[in-house]
């Protein structure tokens, strides 16, 4: 490895070593600040990165759940309305309104995330800790608070400190449970009625 090629702190190490005692000091102290100091900047380059997807998510968060809805509604149309709909149209109407729910209630929490997000990236006065981790008792934590990252499964803005552990803050309660079950609900609608619709067919085949 040559000299321009060689990190900053072996170069220093490479240099320091013909120092003396002294030398070799200054050389193990920014061995031990260079690496700690490389690893943070990644882990939080990687928690922006991860920040950003929200970008993505929360446009698509606000028009699925009408792009779902409207897809219930055709199927029941197609169907004959609700007086002619057999189970198959049922349960595939019912799978489109929970999967519109399920995406809606996602969708809020992820408005919750962005809120906080922005408040985490303020840069202005009084804006450290950030303000989103100032839950009750920050005060004896706040000199611990290093950071935050965000966690889309399950929804989470998660505040990172030293002393006392990661925890999360921002997103309510019950989003996560509820997007969780509503989006199981419609995954079984929707493998009942691929399954109704496979047997339908089989009998009609039969028949013929």
């Amino acid at each position: 490895m040559g000299w321009d090629t060689m990190p900053f702190p072996n170069r220093m190490a490479s240099k320091s070593s013909h120092d003396g005692p002294a030398g070799g000091m200054v050389a193990n102290l920014l061995q031990e600040l260079w690496v700690p100091a490389q690893r943070s900047l990644s882990l939080c380059c990687w928690s922006r990165m991860m920040a950003y997807f929200l970008l993505l998510l929360v446009p698509a968060g606000l028009i699925l759940p009408f792009v779902f809805a409207g897809r219930a509604v055709r199927v029941l149309a197609r169907a004959g309305g609700p007086r002619r709909a057999d189970s198959e149209a049922w349960l595939r109407t019912a799978g489109f309104a929970q999967a519109a729910i399920a995406v809606g209630v996602y969708a809020w929490g992820l408005l919750h995330v962005t809120g906080a997000v922005m408040s985490a990236e303020d840069g202005g006065t009084n804006s450290a800790p950030i303000q989103p981790c100032r839950t009750p008792g920050w005060e004896y934590r706040a000199e611990g608070i290093s950071g935050y990252r965000v966690e889309y499964v399950p929804l989470r803005f998660v505040c990172e400190a030293d002393d006392v552990g990661d925890y999360p803050t921002s997103v309510p309660d019950r989003v996560n449970p509820v997007a969780f079950l509503l989006g199981l609900g419609a995954v079984v609608c929707f493998t009942v009625a691929a399954l109704d619709s496979g047997s339908s067919r089989e009998q009609a085949d039969t028949g013929m």
